[in-house]
């Protein structure tokens, strides 16, 4: 009787793998899907952009950042498509620097980073975001431009 027992609870074992590994490689393909957008949410009377995010779903966002009595009347600017999720939270992050919209003070700003300074793959992401842009200097202030 023990035999088969074992057999069982190793054909169970076996299985539960299986499905790991699945939901393992599903998540990395997910991650190289091109799905992804990078926005942001520009204050016409300030002339200043405020905010910056990213979706899968940019009309879906437009209409949840409508909703948001600090975020209903800011113009959205699409920053990027067709990204990776990794290239969309690195040209997130880059931007939330860019613009300066962390905790800026702006009604509607962003009140966290894409990406932590204590991310442990936070170098990582600012070098992709760095491969995605072009930075050219104009006196003080630095000019980023996507890479085609």
């Amino acid at each position: 009787m023990r035999p088969v027992i074992n057999q069982s609870i190793n054909n169970a074992l076996s299985k539960v793998e299986t499905i790991q590994k699945s939901i393992y490689k599903s998540r990395e393909d997910k991650k190289q899907e091109r799905n992804q957008n990078v926005y942001s949410l520009y204050d016409t009377s300030l002339k200043k952009t405020v905010y910056v995010g990213r979706t899968n779903d940019l009309d879906r966002k437009r209409a949840e950042h409508s909703r948001n009595p600090e975020r209903a009347r800011l113009r959205m600017d699409v920053e990027g498509t067709n990204l990776t999720l990794d290239e969309a939270r690195a040209t997130e992050q880059k931007l939330i620097i860019k613009y300066g919209t962390l905790n800026s003070g702006i009604p509607g700003c962003n009140k966290r980073n894409g990406i932590s300074p204590k991310n442990k793959k936070y170098d990582y992401y600012m070098a992709l975001a760095d491969s995605l842009f072009n930075e050219t200097y104009v006196g003080d202030d630095i000019i980023w431009t996507p890479r085609n």
